[in-house]
Parts: C-alpha cells; structure tokens; sequence
C-alpha cells in the first residue's frame, strides 16, 4: 500500500467511503454531500424561476440524489430537506 494514498482507521470511528461515513452499526451521508446538494437545489430554483430549465429536471436530480440518500440512515435528513426546499411544490 502507498503511505500517502492508504489510511487505516478504526471501526470505531467509522470510515468515509463513496460519499458515506461508515460505522460497523450505521451508515450516515457525509456533511459536505448534504452541502452540495443545498447548493444545487438553490441554484436550481433561481433558473426555474428564469424558466430556464423545468420542473422535469429539478425532480430527476432530487430523485437521484434521494436514492443516493436512502442507502444510508437518512430519514430524518431527508424529511428536514424536503421541508427546507419544500419539495413537494415540484410538480410533473
């Protein structure tokens, strides 16, 4: 193994991986994935607003990520989310 390209970490302390932090009971999105997903959504509103681009666009990305986000312990991360960018005013 490289030294300047491998880690090793305790279980303990959990491990970043693939988007995700880690622990042998739980698994978490990391905090600047949540960070970029709120700087998109932002930047997504403001071109709907201009009509540049549509409501189609803005749900595939919110399901993608959605999906993304369901394969960790999300739930509540999620429903605070959909409430902070009120979600459900994206219509098909």
């Amino acid at each position: 193994m490289h030294e300047d390209k491998s880690q090793i970490y305790e279980t303990k302390n959990g491990v970043p991986f693939l988007g995700y932090h880690i622990w042998p009971s739980h698994r978490l999105v990391l905090a600047q994935n949540i960070k970029r997903f709120r700087l998109r959504m932002k930047k997504y509103f403001k071109l709907l607003e201009k009509e540049v681009i549509n409501s189609q666009r803005i749900f595939t990305s919110i399901q993608s990520w959605l999906g993304f986000a369901g394969n960790a312990d999300s739930y509540n991360l999620r429903l605070m989310l959909a409430r902070e960018f009120n979600l459900l005013r994206i219509s098909l």
